[in-house]
């Protein structure tokens, strides 16, 4: 049986590929980076679906923006910038 393809219920809620990968790079102690870049791809995928009606694209493409923008400051200034 391929763990992969199966869903998982966490919380009394069904988790999806998207959400598993997420959660898997937060306990597998990945870089922040790596968070905000899985992060920005479900947002841009979230945004260009065509079973989302025009306010919830747009919602998600503003969502997609700002992970960019904390992206971008985290790189220039969060852990690992050398920044203090």
């Amino acid at each position: 049986m391929n763990l992969l393809a199966c869903d998982f219920v966490v919380g009394g809620m069904l988790m999806y590929d998207r959400q598993r990968d997420v959660l898997e790079c937060l306990v597998d102690s990945e870089s922040l980076d790596g968070v905000l870049v899985r992060l920005i791809a479900i947002a841009e995928k979230k945004a260009q679906s065509r079973h989302e009606n025009r306010l919830t694209a747009t919602q998600w493409t503003r969502a997609r923006r700002r992970l960019i923008e904390l992206r971008s400051w985290c790189a220039e200034f969060g852990p690992g910038s050398g920044c203090r």
